[in-house]
C-alpha cells in the first residue's frame, strides 16, 4: 500500500495553467531546468584554489507539445491572442475577456500521480510565448498532427512537492 510520501509523479500526467487560463492537456514538457554560471577568480599568491563568484542564473525555455485537438487548440489560441493584444503594454485588460490580463504571466505546471493527485508543481515567473509551431502537414503521411508551444520565463517563483 502506497502512503502519501510514496506518491510517484507520472511523466504523462500534468496540467498547464497560465494565470488561471487552462491550456488543456499536453503530451510532453521539456525544459524545467536552471543552470548556474560562475566566474573563477584566482587570488593573488594563492596557487591551489580558485574562488567561484556567481555570475548568471539561466532558465531554459519550457517546450510543450501535443496532438492538435479542437478544444485544446482553442484554449492555446485564446491565450496567444490575449498575449499578442496591444493593451497589455498599458496594463489594460483585453476587451471582451473578463478579468484575464494579457502580457507576462505566471505559468504553473502540475505533475500528477496515477490517481490524478498533485505530486509536484513548478510556477514560472513572467511566462510569455517564445514560439508556437503548427504541424508539418503531409498528404501521404500517417502521423498525428502536433503543435508545439515554447514558453520563455524569468525563473521559478515556486517549486513545490505535495
Amino acid at each position: 500500500m502506497l502512503t502519501d510520501s510514496d506518491k510517484l509523479g507520472l511523466d504523462m500526467r500534468f496540467d498547464v495553467v497560465i494565470d488561471g487560463f487552462e491550456l488543456g492537456s499536453w503530451s510532453t514538457c521539456k525544459g524545467l531546468k536552471v543552470a548556474f554560471e560562475y566566474d573563477k577568480v584566482k587570488e593573488l599568491g594563492e596557487h591551489t584554489t580558485n574562488h567561484l563568484i556567481p555570475k548568471f542564473v539561466n532558465y531554459q525555455n519550457v517546450v510543450l507539445q501535443r496532438a492538435i485537438a479542437r478544444d485544446d487548440w482553442a484554449k492555446t489560441k485564446g491565450w496567444l491572442e490575449l498575449t499578442v493584444a496591444a493593451p497589455w503594454i498599458l496594463g489594460e485588460n483585453v476587451p471582451g475577456v473578463s478579468g484575464i490580463p494579457a502580457g507576462p504571466s505566471s505559468a504553473t505546471i502540475t505533475l500528477k500521480d496515477a490517481y490524478l493527485d498533485e505530486v509536484a508543481s513548478w510556477t514560472l515567473e513572467e511566462a510569455m510565448p517564445a514560439a508556437w509551431t503548427g504541424p508539418t502537414l503531409n498528404a501521404s503521411g500517417k502521423m498525428v498532427a502536433l503543435e508545439t508551444l515554447e514558453l520563455i520565463h524569468e525563473g521559478f517563483l515556486t517549486c513545490e512537492i505535495f
